[in-house]
């Protein structure tokens, strides 16, 4: 999935550990390989029939679970998570696995058509059948496929009695039975915004400072803002915590789009424990997150 993986497993025995370890690979293979945008898939046959006579795809269960999933947040973010994105991405350059390189500007009128291209209400599930309603539609699962690998994962590792592990899939952490401490780096490279314990659950972050093109000097994010069809440079990070991998994924990558005044209705209204950080400094901390107490900031923030 184009990113680091590793896995702290405590177990009985060296045996079971290796069948954990055996179970970690062959849940991240799977998942890639129906979900990936990077080569033949699910995701990119059901990419390929938009539009078309035959646009309803047959899928299996983990990519319509994901889908419905996603579908769910799209709604309940009002839209700020879209999983209907990737036109937007190829039309701005963003769509590669080589960042931080040069690329042209983007041209407008190839913005704006790929603008209407991303609507999650032209998504259909009829069954075990998913598809994209327009030609020139696609999905991409980048903002929330990695949590529910984590989230596969730990079911899997659970069910073969291995009760106490970390998962650190590029930095979202899945946590169950032991105490794990962690920082989360300041965006701005100043140092450590945050400080973090948790005993089980996870936490995921959602920021525009590692993966970039830049157009005539000046660096563009990957985070795309999914109504205004450019990378957003308003807010610099979103931190997630919830029981589920999943959600925190989709919720990071939703709220990091939020403003101010979004960031406090959804997460009041859905009960999300998340961190805002503004590109000004400001940062905003919903009542759930708090009341986790999970967290300590730096004093300069």
């Amino acid at each position: 999935m184009g990113t680091l993986f590793t896995a702290d497993l405590w177990c009985a025995d060296a045996q079971q550990c290796e069948s954990g370890f055996t179970a970690v690979r062959d849940s991240l293979t799977r998942i890639d390989s129906l979900m990936s945008v990077y080569h033949a898939s699910e995701l990119t046959r059901i990419n390929h029939a938009a539009g078309s006579g035959e646009y309803l795809q047959p899928v299996s269960t983990d990519t319509l679970t994901v889908l419905r999933y996603a579908i769910d947040i799209a709604a309940k973010s009002e839209g700020l998570f879209e999983p209907t994105i990737l036109p937007l991405l190829k039309a701005q350059g963003l769509f590669r696995e080589n960042f931080a390189t040069e690329i042209a500007p983007a041209e407008q009128h190839k913005i704006a058509e790929a603008k209407k291209l991303v609507n999650y209400r032209k998504v259909r599930i009829e069954r075990n059948r998913a598809g994209l309603m327009d030609k020139g539609m696609e999905l991409d699962f980048g903002g929330i496929a990695k949590g529910y690998a984590l989230d596969d994962i730990a079911a899997r590792l659970t069910a073969m009695g291995i009760r106490q592990f970390v998962l650190n899939f590029g930095g979202h952490l899945l946590v169950r039975g032991i105490t794990h401490a962690t920082t989360i780096a300041d965006p701005d490279g100043s140092g450590t915004l945050a400080r973090c314990r948790i005993d089980s659950g996870s936490l995921s972050v959602s920021a525009q400072d590692k993966r970039y093109v830049t157009t005539d000097g000046r660096k563009k994010g990957h985070l795309m803002h999914p109504q205004s069809g450019e990378p957003h440079e308003k807010s610099v990070l979103a931190l997630v915590y919830h029981d589920s991998a999943m959600a925190a994924d989709a919720w990071s990558t939703a709220l990091f789009f939020a403003t101010p005044a979004d960031f406090e209705r959804v997460t009041l209204k859905q009960q999300i424990a998340a961190v805002l950080v503004e590109q000004s400094g400001t940062m905003h901390v919903s009542d759930l997150f708090a009341a986790k107490k999970i967290c300590e900031f730096s004093t300069k923030r």
